[in-house]
This record gives structure tokens, sequence and C-alpha cells, in this order.
């Protein structure tokens, strides 16, 4: 819902979804901005293939591996789905 929003409008749809949390509304958030997913999140859902990969809670995601260090959604989604794909960044440049 925050795709292609500019500043002010991300700024009142935020502010409407944390508004909705503070009532104890559940809201369903569907994003590839995993950045917006984490810092307006409780919960979220990893799906891999059309599957469930994975459900747990934004706080226990981002605990991660310790020997890993900080994570973000981003950097576990890619580690979820890396196994799933031949994925493999490339840059047009190298």
């Amino acid at each position: 819902p925050l795709a292609g929003l500019d500043p002010l409008g991300r700024n009142i749809v935020q502010t409407i979804l944390r508004r909705m949390k503070d009532e104890g509304k559940t809201v369903v958030f569907s994003s590839h901005l995993l950045n917006d997913a984490e810092h307006l999140c409780d919960r979220v859902a990893i799906l891999v293939k059309g599957r469930l990969s994975t459900v747990d809670s934004v706080a226990n995601l981002l605990r991660g591996a310790p020997d890993r260090g900080p994570s973000s959604l981003e950097t576990i989604f890619i580690q979820r789905i890396e196994n799933e794909y031949d994925y493999e960044p490339r840059c047009s440049h190298c």
C-alpha cells in the first residue's frame, strides 16, 4: 500500500495502519517492500514459490543467528529463497 506514494501520502497511510494496530485490529499487509513490513508489522509470512515458508514475529526473525550479525527482513527473505531458486546476484556491468 505504500509503493508509489509521495512522502506525505506514505506518512498518512502509515499513521492509519498504526492507529488500526493500536485499536487491536488485524491488518494484512502484502508488499515486496520489506523495509516497510519490517517497520509496520508485528508478524510476517514469507511465501516461496506460492508456499508458506516462514511465519514468525519480526523481532524473532531479526534476532536471527548470532553468528550472522544484524539482519533485515530483506536479507532474511533472500536467505530463505536462495536455496529454492538458482539465485545468484548479478550485475550488468560485471
